[in-house]
């Protein structure tokens, strides 16, 4: 038997849905932007965007890791010449994936197997290439967070 257990986070213990697509998130963003004094038109905000996370993949050496998409929305600041600091940046990756996710759930079971994994003196970790300031908020929603041993978010 294994002394540590290591786990992913979407798609393994938690159930996600995201849409990025819909207009009234990037009507929402346009709006915070514009109401911290960078004025985008929302075409515009997902344009630049998609256009930053690109630029950012592509200045890694590894295309296949996820950008920091808290860097992209604080260069969307930057961009319209606003100075903003860190806490408004986080609010601003929050507030985006909150109005973006559709569902967040654990799976049946999860719960009571990591309970099973403790309580048989196991260490348990979490190990995920997501988005930190998007994950800690959600590992505590779905209530997962006292679980782990220690958590390591690549992002």
């Amino acid at each position: 038997m294994y002394e540590a257990y290591i786990f992913d986070l979407y798609g393994t213990l938690v159930d996600i849905r995201t849409n990025e697509e819909k207009a009234y998130l990037w009507k929402k963003m346009s709006e915070i932007y514009s109401s911290m004094g960078a004025c985008y038109e929302p075409m515009e905000l997902k344009k630049e965007m998609r256009l930053l996370e690109k630029m950012q993949k592509q200045d890694s050496c590894d295309d296949t890791l996820e950008p920091d998409l808290t860097k992209v929305f604080e260069k969307l600041y930057e961009q319209k010449g606003c100075t903003v600091n860190e806490g408004v940046v986080r609010l601003t990756a929050i507030t985006f994936r909150t109005l973006s996710r559709q569902r967040l759930e654990v799976y049946e079971g999860v719960k009571e197997t990591l309970t099973r994994l403790h309580n048989n003196g196991k260490k348990i970790y979490l190990l995920s290439n997501a988005q930190k300031d998007f994950t800690r908020p959600e590992l505590d929603m779905v209530g997962l967070t006292s679980y782990f041993d220690g958590i390591m978010i690549s992002s």
